[in-house]
């Protein structure tokens, strides 16, 4: 065997290992993705409720929720209205609430969030904010239109949304789907 034929089958030896190195190394990046997707989707699940909490109004058209069926993570409370609730307890156990829609994607019709690793994100856009803001005085953008508790007439078994607070944001919804986006919750103490 010559010189030449030595070199040649070294090459090919050596191209037959690259080869299987490269086959090694996507496999095990593929495998590694699949379990990363998997955790990623069970944090998901476990820090996210999927269920709406289905509540009617009561003859005074406010709305009372039991506290006793918020369950861990993100709850929706729906009343029939097109606009569902959020509702999240932290860890004080302070029970953070506001409407599941935001100014910016309002128009969108797809402007609802979940929960993620202590952050909502909306599903029209991907902004994704800390839930440290759910439920506070904050306005405008991507945020969802929070509800602080002094806007509600909590007891110590329920949180209640008085009518006149949903009537308002009935309202103030009805003037954003004609494009008039000059009201929001804010004005609502000023109107009390």
């Amino acid at each position: 065997m010559g010189k030449r034929q030595r070199q040649e089958r070294e090459r090919q030896r050596k191209a037959k290992r690259y080869f299987r190195a490269v086959v090694i190394t996507l496999t095990a990046i593929f495998v590694v993705s699949i379990f990363v997707y998997i955790a990623l989707s069970n944090n998901n699940t476990s820090t996210s409720s999927t269920d709406s909490i289905k509540v009617a109004k009561n003859s005074d058209g406010s709305l009372a929720v039991p506290v006793s069926e918020l369950g861990p993570g993100l709850n929706y409370i729906d009343y029939g209205y097109e606009r569902s609730i959020l509702a999240l307890t932290d860890a004080e156990g302070v029970v953070r609430t506001a409407y599941n829609t935001c100014l910016e994607c309002y128009l969108s019709g797809n402007a609802h969030y979940t929960l993620s690793n202590s952050q909502l994100t909306c599903r029209a856009c991907g902004n994704s904010y800390s839930v440290d803001g759910l439920g506070t005085p904050s306005w405008g953008g991507c945020q969802p239109v929070s509800i602080p508790p002094e806007y509600r007439e909590d007891n110590e078994d329920e949180i209640v949304f008085p009518s006149k607070l949903l009537a308002f944001a009935e309202d103030m919804f009805s003037q954003w789907n004609n494009g008039e986006f000059d009201t929001s919750l804010q004005y609502y103490v000023y109107m009390q």
